[in-house]
């Protein structure tokens, strides 16, 4: 069964290879690999390669003091306690390994048990899990900060995700004994939800009488606040909670060799009763896995034919409508209607008033208890730094619904409609929904620097009016970046259709990293002329009209070239969409 393993898997990874080489005479795939391989060596190899042809060593990174990992443990504890808490409680589907279509024809009729299945898929994940090891082991190489060699992280990592995978395995098995003996999903989940609740509860009461609230000096650096949170996580009941966790990633955080091999062993120790606990457990899990890789199968046949996100067979329940539509007036203002529609009673007019109404409450509430500034400040910054991210990845994370035009483009072009209109209809929603997560996020981040408290504080009225100014600008320039996916289809659809699918490699990294590079480069293209032309409105009229008049008419200025730079953008996808000829794009 071994033997037939390893050549399994070593037919597999030659082919795979074999064939992701002669796909680099396509030019698609050889960008990518181009720009993935430059990613690559910048971020992670050139110090390393650097060092050895020069033969100098790159500066070590600086530790945090050694008396700081218990507390870094706990906190990884946590997050260790809060993921399996979330495999307990979510999944809803039966026990499944996860096997392909030809390994399901094979390996099930043949004469291998139930336990050599198991063993099977444990040494097959092993291999995504080196892999995983090897790349988070040089992401967090330079930014963790930690002692103790590259070789002791990588081991630290190995163990959490063989651990996590052996117990999401075990868990998905439990779930299914509980389902024979007739204790249902919902009943499942309110069982656990119950004992959370319950120890989350006793440990916040216990935690109030015999931990004293945080003070100003434990906010003054990071240091003091992971000294703070790390002795609220090992005080008990909280510690002894996080105790077998905390063995899971005391090898991540071991700072040299003689604390490493203390704490290697109940970690293995941990994992080697996770794999007793998945190969001990009589529990059927075939059925479930062969519904599973049939799924699989059709979703990869989907993606290849331009057909996900597949819509489900079964008739959905009627929604209703967001607002009243005429049956004449504005083309975008139905493709609106009807993508608002579709996405779900979520995304209505109530419910970001609600959330509003939560942000300015939670304002309120922070100024009469007199909140810490620090950690105030720290939901600002989490708040702007998150729109700031979300205006340039929020596109991406869109681009599906702008590729899914590709698919009804015959229906499209059937509609008595100019190009423009189908363009700025299909870009109509996602702005309108990028711009309101955006505006309430400025909600959230913003006035904490009105009432800072600071030495140098902003004039109320200066502060309100550049709020002000900033909400102008964030629709047209949310519409001038939301245009990037539309572009790319258009121009590149062969690129687009290709990036649909689940497929990874170095190429398909690298072609993403193209397409984040052209957000970047148009942000910064369409900010250039709003900006130079907003500022030179404010600096000529700060001194006329006041610096809270002008710094509103200046955001006016940049959002009208914002406006007509969209305005452009679309006119010009709306010309290249009507002499869009799909046949010849993408050749079936």
């Amino acid at each position: 069964m071994i033997s037939a393993f390893f050549y399994l898997q070593a037919t597999t990874l030659k082919n795979r290879l074999v064939q992701r080489i002669k796909r680099l005479k396509q030019p698609k795939y050889l960008f990518g690999a181009i720009a993935g391989a430059f990613y690559f060596y910048f971020f992670f190899f050139r110090k390393v390669i650097g060092g050895v042809f020069s033969g100098q060593h790159a500066p070590a990174a600086p530790t945090l003091p050694v008396e700081l990992a218990p507390y870094l443990t706990s906190f990884g504890a946590l997050l260790i306690f809060v993921v399996i808490a979330i495999s307990w409680v979510l999944p809803s589907g039966r026990a499944a390994l996860q096997f392909t279509e030809a390994e399901v024809a094979f390996l099930f009729p043949a004469p291998i048990t139930r336990k050599r299945l198991i063993h099977f898929k444990l040494l097959r994940s092993q291999i995504t899990i080196l892999i995983s090891t090897f790349f988070l082991s040089l992401i967090f190489r330079r930014a963790s900060y930690l002692g103790g060699s590259p070789l002791m992280h990588a081991v630290g990592w190995w163990v959490i995700l063989s651990t996590l995978s052996l117990h999401f395995i075990a868990a998905s098995f439990a779930r299914e004994r509980l389902l024979s003996l007739g204790v249902h999903t919902n009943r499942r989940r309110a069982i656990a939800l119950t004992a959370l609740t319950a120890l989350v509860c006793g440990s916040v009461w216990w935690l109030r009488s015999h931990v004293a609230p945080p003070s100003t000096a434990d906010f003054n650096n990071a240091e003091t606040l992971i000294r703070y949170f790390g002795n609220v996580l090992q005080s008990p009941p909280v510690g002894w909670i996080l105790a077998p966790f905390a063995l899971i990633v005391r090898p991540y955080f071991a700072g040299d060799l003689s604390s490493f091999s203390l704490v290697i062993g109940p970690a293995l120790a941990v994992m080697a009763l996770h794999y007793l606990w998945v190969v001990r457990a009589d529990v059927s899990f075939e059925e479930a896995s062969i519904d599973h890789a049939r799924k699989q199968a059709e979703q990869v046949a989907a993606i290849r034919s331009g057909e996900w996100p597949r819509r489900p067979d079964r008739p959905g329940k009627a929604r209703p409508a967001p607002f009243a539509l005429k049956p004449q007036g504005n083309i975008p203002m139905a493709f609106l209607w009807k993508n608002l529609v579709a996405m779900g009673p979520f995304f209505r007019i109530r419910t970001w008033l609600l959330f509003a109404t939560l942000i300015l409450g939670f304002h309120v509430w922070a100024r009469t208890t007199h909140l810490s500034r620090e950690v105030y400040g720290a939901v600002a910054a989490c708040s702007l730094g998150f729109g700031a991210w979300l205006l340039v990845v929020g596109p991406m994370f869109m681009r599906q619904n702008v590729r899914l035009m590709v698919t009804h483009f015959d229906l499209l072009k059937s509609y008595p409609l100019r190009g423009w209109q189908v363009v700025l209809g299909s870009l109509t929603s996602p702005i309108v929904i990028l711009a309101a997560i955006e505006w309430l996020l400025l909600m959230l981040g913003t006035p904490v620097f009105g009432i800072s408290g600071r030495a140098v504080a902003i004039a109320p009225a200066l502060f309100a009016f550049g709020v002000l100014g900033i909400a102008l600008i964030l629709p047209p320039l949310t519409g001038m970046m939301l245009s990037i996916p539309f572009a790319a289809t258009l121009y590149f659809p062969a690129w687009v259709e290709n990036s649909a699918g689940r497929g990874g490699g170095i190429e398909m990294m690298g072609q993403r990293l193209i397409f984040f590079a052209g957000y970047v480069v148009v942000l910064l293209v369409a900010l250039l002329p709003a900006v130079l032309c907003g500022g030179l409105a404010i600096f000529a009229l700060a001194w006329l009209i006041g610096k809270a008049a002008a710094i509103v008419i200046g955001a006016i200025v940049g959002s009208i070239i914002l406006s007509a730079e969209f305005v452009a953008t679309v006119w010009w996808l709306g010309e290249r969409f009507e002499h869009f000829d799909l046949s010849r794009e993408l050749p079936r």
